[in-house]
Protein backbone atom coordinates (compact mmCIF):
# COMPACT_ATOMS: atom_id res chain seq x y z
CA UNK A 1 0.00 0.00 0.00
CA UNK A 2 1.12 3.51 -0.65
CA UNK A 3 0.68 6.13 2.10
CA UNK A 4 -1.32 9.63 1.89
CA UNK A 5 0.14 12.65 2.19
CA UNK A 6 0.25 12.19 6.02
CA UNK A 7 1.62 8.92 5.97
CA UNK A 8 -1.57 7.42 6.74
CA UNK A 9 -2.30 3.62 4.50
CA UNK A 10 -4.56 0.50 5.02
CA UNK A 11 -3.58 -2.36 4.21
CA UNK A 12 -6.28 -4.90 2.87
CA UNK A 13 -6.91 -8.53 2.10
CA UNK A 14 -4.69 -9.84 5.15
CA UNK A 15 -6.00 -12.53 7.14
CA UNK A 16 -7.22 -11.44 10.83
CA UNK A 17 -5.11 -12.84 13.24
CA UNK A 18 -2.05 -14.20 10.82
CA UNK A 19 0.90 -11.86 11.55
CA UNK A 20 2.52 -9.70 9.33
CA UNK A 21 5.45 -8.13 8.99
CA UNK A 22 4.84 -4.13 7.82
CA UNK A 23 7.91 -1.89 6.44
CA UNK A 24 8.33 1.41 4.91
CA UNK A 25 10.85 2.40 2.70
CA UNK A 26 11.52 5.96 1.62
CA UNK A 27 14.40 7.68 -0.76
CA UNK A 28 17.47 9.16 1.61
CA UNK A 29 16.11 6.48 4.87
CA UNK A 30 16.70 3.35 6.43
CA UNK A 31 14.18 0.71 6.29
CA UNK A 32 11.47 0.90 9.02
CA UNK A 33 9.55 -2.16 9.89
CA UNK A 34 7.56 -4.01 12.61
CA UNK A 35 5.34 -7.25 12.96
CA UNK A 36 1.05 -6.42 13.27
CA UNK A 37 -1.34 -8.79 13.27
CA UNK A 38 -4.49 -8.17 11.77
CA UNK A 39 -6.99 -6.36 12.53
CA UNK A 40 -4.35 -4.03 14.53
CA UNK A 41 -4.68 0.19 14.22
CA UNK A 42 -2.39 2.51 15.49
CA UNK A 43 1.14 1.26 13.56
CA UNK A 44 3.34 3.73 13.87
CA UNK A 45 7.06 3.30 11.38
CA UNK A 46 9.59 5.82 12.49
CA UNK A 47 11.60 6.58 8.93
CA UNK A 48 15.43 7.96 10.29
CA UNK A 49 17.29 9.33 7.69
CA UNK A 50 20.24 7.96 6.77
CA UNK A 51 23.97 9.96 8.14
CA UNK A 52 25.10 11.92 5.56
CA UNK A 53 28.48 12.95 6.97
CA UNK A 54 31.35 11.47 8.92
CA UNK A 55 32.02 12.20 12.45
CA UNK A 56 34.32 15.28 12.77
CA UNK A 57 36.60 13.77 15.00
CA UNK A 58 36.78 10.12 13.01
CA UNK A 59 40.49 9.53 12.45
CA UNK A 60 40.56 7.89 9.44
CA UNK A 61 43.64 4.19 9.82
CA UNK A 62 45.21 4.69 6.44
CA UNK A 63 45.53 1.06 4.61
CA UNK A 64 48.60 1.00 3.90
CA UNK A 65 51.07 -1.38 5.43
CA UNK A 66 53.62 0.06 8.13
CA UNK A 67 51.68 3.61 7.96
CA UNK A 68 50.62 3.32 11.20
CA UNK A 69 47.75 2.80 13.15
Amino acid sequence: ALSDATGAFTLTGLIPGKMVQVTAWKEGNYVAATMVTPTQVGVNLVLRPYHTGDHPDYVWPSPLPGSGS
